[in-house]
């Protein structure tokens, strides 16, 4: 794991970054849905 981090630190970090932000929207539309629904 660590190994190809630093084989490939942007593309991955650009990856994790862009998958986390993506889980945070996707959780609050969710909530906000079940709530206002």
């Amino acid at each position: 794991m660590k190994e190809q981090l630093k084989f490939e630190p942007d593309s991955t970090d650009s990856l994790a970054i862009y998958l986390y932000i993506f889980g945070i929207l996707l959780i609050v539309i969710l909530y906000l849905s079940g709530v206002l629904g």
